[in-house]
């Protein structure tokens, strides 16, 4: 979940 939040926030797409 940690790098799911992270990547999510990096690429700025939280659907992703």
């Amino acid at each position: 979940m940690t790098r799911h939040a992270t990547e999510f926030r990096t690429s700025g797409n939280p659907m992703s």
